[in-house]
Parts: structure tokens; sequence; C-alpha cells
């Protein structure tokens, strides 16, 4: 339950069960609100109207006192001795309005500055994040603000951000928009030294000059130049970057002049059709195949799987069919991803096992090895189908190379999700026999919901097994969270119970297991999220 406050009104917040709120209380009332936390230190409630939980005191009672979770205290005025208690998501929403302050104030410093800008920036004492500083450029490029004082203090101030991606290719962008093309040479020959790498954002001002009715191709042509010049990595990154841009603005024309001017490679066209495929436009698409050809450059596997996985989601799996038997007679045979996207349309699309099985049997026939993602899209397949048993046939196929304690723990999930816990429970028990580590979120969810349901037995074959399991080094460390899991149920069942008092080792590190859960570390990882 949460709770809130807004000044002299009453609101519902939508984590709480209860249409009730705090206002502002004089100190007094403080120990009335410690009561509502720890119900059972207070056995004195203030009596109050049976219609609303407020008497007339301006303390807050109830008849039934609630355990709520812990919130914030912060005092209004000392003078009058008073208080405001409010949710931690309250504090959230207190903490990102400071934020916009602080981000408002910045901006006000740029704009009205005309000098001593990074004298005034070092008043402030702040460290800003990426995604502010991403914000600000955004914010003086549209506004014409000239960036490069501002850029040197982030490069003296910040130096971890002065070679990020984003922040570079706003600074370019900033000179662009200004005309100052000289210092936007100078920036880009030190970026290449650095090997910093282009994106779209710094070319918006190009789009600028198309929406003023300035000539884009000249102005592209005069990039390109500077690019040329450069060379480097903003040569490589910016020209893609450039193709980019404009094909996903639907300005197909200008990405083709660019790949006219520069080079035609295959990897530029790819661009291109990736672009043109998200927009929809097969059309299009087969026309450019044909230019590429004309050209001198043929499709390569990164082609094709644009082109196939469009028409999939477009509908279109006669000319999807038709695109892999192309590829089965040129020189640039499918690969696995290739096949995965059709497997993946008949399996969730028209529900066509059969016809995925022949594809799977094909692949494997050319010495294909499945993804992973392909495994799981035919156990979740069979599964949803009610076809268990050929869910747990492909789960042990010794013919897949993909890790198997990944399809184990996928194939426990389904069942934990559908509300299965005894066979999910069976599932992970069958692949710890076998000394395959289970994820440590599945195994988890499976034994709170053991817990929840009281199976004790079950409890105690899964926590035996783990325990077995961390205790042989060659494992490594234990799964993320298993050991507070293993302290709660220690504390669930205290005492005998098989030995469950001595499941929690002492040496190992909850520590240590919060940093690996917060740098998303996971002993396996796989699509059963």
């Amino acid at each position: 339950m949460a709770i809130g406050s807004v000044y002299g009104n009453l609101r519902r917040l939508p984590s709480s069960p209860y249409s009730f709120t705090f206002r502002t209380y004089p100190l007094s009332s403080f120990a009335g609100a410690l009561a509502l936390s720890y119900p059972d230190q207070s056995t004195s409630w203030p009596s109050c109207p049976s219609s609303s939980p407020f008497p007339s005191n301006g303390s807050f009672c109830s008849r039934s006192p609630p355990v709520i979770q812990p919130s914030y205290i912060k005092l209004l005025h000392p003078q009058s001795k008073t208080f405001r208690l409010y949710s931690a998501g309250e504090s959230r929403s207190w903490r990102l309005d400071r934020h916009h302050r602080k981000l408002e104030k910045i901006m006000e410093l740029v704009r009205g500055s005309s000098g001593g800008i990074r004298e005034k920036l070092d008043e402030l004492n702040v460290r800003l994040p990426v995604t502010t500083l991403v914000r600000i450029l955004f914010s003086m490029n549209a506004e014409r603000i000239p960036a490069l004082e501002f850029i040197d203090w982030v490069r003296t101030s910040i130096p971890e951000h002065a070679c990020n991606p984003d922040i570079c290719s706003l600074a370019v962008d900033n000179c662009g928009r200004l005309d100052d093309y000289s210092t936007m040479v100078a920036m880009l020959e030190e970026f290449s030294l650095k090997g910093v790498c282009l994106n779209r954002k710094a070319f918006g001002f190009l789009n600028v000059l198309a929406s003023s009715k300035t000539s884009v191709k000249s102005s592209v042509r005069n990039m390109v130049e500077i690019l040329k010049g450069v060379r480097g990595s903003c040569l490589v990154s910016g020209i893609c970057a450039l193709i980019e841009m404009f094909s996903s603005l639907g300005s197909v024309d200008i990405a083709k002049y660019i790949i006219a001017i520069t080079e035609h490679r295959v990897s530029h066209y790819n661009i291109l059709v990736r672009e043109m495929c998200r927009r929809c436009d097969p059309q299009g698409v087969k026309r450019l195949l044909i230019e590429m050809r004309q050209s001198g450059c043929f499709p390569n596997e990164s082609t094709y799987n644009y082109f196939i996985s469009s028409l999939c989601r477009n509908n279109l799996i006669e000319e999807a069919r038709e695109m892999l038997e192309e590829m089965q007679r040129s020189e640039c045979p499918p690969n696995a991803l290739t096949y995965e996207v059709l497997i993946c349309y008949y399996l969730r699309k028209t529900r066509e096992v059969d016809v995925a099985v022949e594809l799977l049997d094909q692949m494997v026939t050319m010495g294909i090895e499945p993804r992973l993602s392909t495994a799981a899209a035919f156990i979740k397949a069979y599964f949803n189908s009610g076809q268990r048993e050929e869910a747990y046939k492909f789960v042990i196929s010794s013919w897949l190379q993909s890790p198997i304690n990944v399809r184990y723990t996928l194939l426990a999930s389904l069942y934990q999700k559908e509300g299965d816990i005894a066979e999910a429970h069976k599932i992970l028990v069958e692949m710890m026999e076998k000394g395959l580590r289970p994820n440590s979120s599945v195994y988890k969810r499976v034994l709170r919901n053991l817990l929840e349901s009281e199976e004790t037995d079950m409890v105690l074959r899964l926590t035996q097994l783990i325990t077995q399991f961390n205790s042989d080094a060659s494992f490594g460390a234990p799964p993320i969270g298993v050991q507070s899991m293993l302290e709660h149920i220690n504390l669930a069942y205290p005492g005998g119970g098989g030995g469950l008092g001595i499941l929690t080792h002492p040496k190992s590190s909850n520590k240590g297991m919060d940093t690996a859960a917060a740098s998303g570390s996971r002993p396996c990882s796989g699509p059963f999220h």
C-alpha cells in the first residue's frame, strides 16, 4: 500500500487499495502516523465517524489499522512543527521535478550567456548523465545556440562522456545549423582520431535545409566531400548515417544519390533495404534489388533476410518462399536466421507446425545449426497447442547444439506461467539431477509458488538439489538471488525439515549477488522471461 499527500486535498494513489491519503498534520500526530506502520505498538486509536477515516482532531484513524509499506516524512515548517508523509513513488516524482528544474536552469544559462559559461556551469556543481546532455544539446540545436563552449565543458568536467556517439553527433549537427563548417571539420578530424562513430543525429541540419527548400543534393554533396576529406571512422559511419536518415524519412532518391556519389557497396544498399522493409514497401525493395545487380552489387544474406522478413510480416509467404529458393540457387545460401524467419511465420501466424518441421529438417540436412530462438519457438508452439509430450521431446533432443539447460528452463517456465507448478517442479528436478543449472528467475518463481502452496516436500527437494549443486565448485557461483531465497526458506521452516536449517551457506555473500543482478549477468540466458 502506498500513502501520498496533496496540500489540503485528498487523492487516491494507483498502488493503494484504500481511498485515503495524508494531509499536513501537526507534529503531535506523528505517533499516530507511526502506529499505522506498526499497529502492534498502538493499542488506542482515535475515534472517528464510520463514514470517514479522518476524525475531527486531524489525526488518522482506522477501524482495522492496515500495515503499510515504509514511507518518507518531510518537515514542512519547523516553526509550526508540521510534517508531511508521502510514498516512495511520490519521492521519485520529487526527484524528477528537481531534475527538470536543474535542466531548465542550465538551459537559461546557455541561452543568456554570451561567454564564461564554463565557470557558471562549474558553480552549479552538477554531473549530468548522457541522457540529460543529449536533451540539452537537442534544445540548443533547435534554438541555434552555439554549443562549442558547452562541449568543451563536457570534455573537461565529464571526460567519460566526451566520446559518446550521440553527444559527438549532436555537436556536428550544431555546427551545421550555424553554418560553421570550419569548426565542424576540426571536430570531425578529432573524432576520427579517437575512433568516434557518427549516427543520424549528426545530420539533422540537412533535414532542416530540406524543409527550407534549399537544394538538398548540393548540401549532401558538400557534406560527403567533408567526410571524404576527414576519412577514418567518421567517413564510414557518416555515410551510413546519411543513408539511414534519408531512407527512414522516405527520401529514397536522396539515399540512392548518396550511394551513387560515394561507393556502390552492399552494406550501403542493405541500409536502404532495411528502412524500406520497415516502411512495408516490398515492391520498392524488388526494384532496388534489380538496381543493385545492375550496379554490380549482389545481395547477401542480410539483404535477403530483411526482404523475407518484410514479406512474412505482410503475409506474402509465397513470395518469401520464392526468395528462399532463389537463395538456394544462388551463391548466397540461406543461413539459420533465414530459416528462423520462415519457421516462426508458420508456427505463430498459420499454426502449420508440419511445414515448420519440414523447414527444420531441410536446414539440418544442409548442415545449418538452428538458433536457440528457433528451438524456443518450437517448444512454445508445441506447448501452446497442447502437445506437451512433443515439447518435452524437443527439449531433450540430442541433435540440437543449443544449451539444453536453457530449453529445460523454458519448458519449466511455460508450466509455471500456466499454473502447473507440479510439472514445473518435475522439470527442474530432472534437469538438476542431470547436473544442469536452471535459470535463477525461473527457479525462484517456481520455488515461490511452491512456498505459497505449502508444498513442503517439493520445496525440500528443490532446495536440497540446488544446495548440492552450489556446493560443487565446478559449477561456479550460485544463481543470482538464490541465497536470499534459501534464507527465506529457513525463516519459513525453522529447525528441522530434513536439513533446511543448514541451507544458507555462511561463506556466500548477498552483496556479490546484488552486484551481479545490477550488472545484468545471468548464469544462463534464454527466451523464457
